[in-house]
């Protein structure tokens, strides 16, 4: 509906702890908040890689971004950004899920404009 293109950079299999349910739901709320963030035309772009220890996913826009202090309060309850709509929950949701699989999940600043969700949970070693 706003035309956003949606790319997907992954590798073919890569295996993470969390909770049941957890890496949809993160998936789900971030890929959502970067569409919303999207001016029509735009892009998001969904990258799973590995850096260590970690399974890493980013999600990232180029929509307005936000300022430091907006991103060190957007994982709260219900906090929203004025001009947004929407509950406040969906980065609090993330920040829980990812916690409770052992993991983290920040905002970061992208270079150029826009803004990047990032999720990291702990790889499961092949066996």
């Amino acid at each position: 509906e706003e035309h956003i293109r949606l790319t997907v950079d992954a590798p073919e299999s890569l295996t993470a702890r969390a909770v049941p349910g957890a890496v949809e739901q993160v998936v789900d709320n971030l890929v959502d908040n970067a569409v919303q963030a999207s001016p029509e035309g735009g892009e998001v772009a969904v990258e799973v890689g590995r850096d260590g220890a970690w399974a890493v996913l980013r999600v990232a826009d180029r929509g307005p971004g936000m300022s430091e202090a907006d991103m060190a309060s957007a994982f709260e309850r219900f906090w929203t950004k004025r001009d947004r709509t929407g509950t406040g929950l969906g980065l609090a949701i993330v920040q829980e899920l990812a916690r409770a699989s052992g993991g983290s999940a920040r905002l970061v600043a992208r270079e150029g404009g826009g803004l990047a969700a990032e999720v990291r949970l702990p790889v499961i070693p092949p066996r």
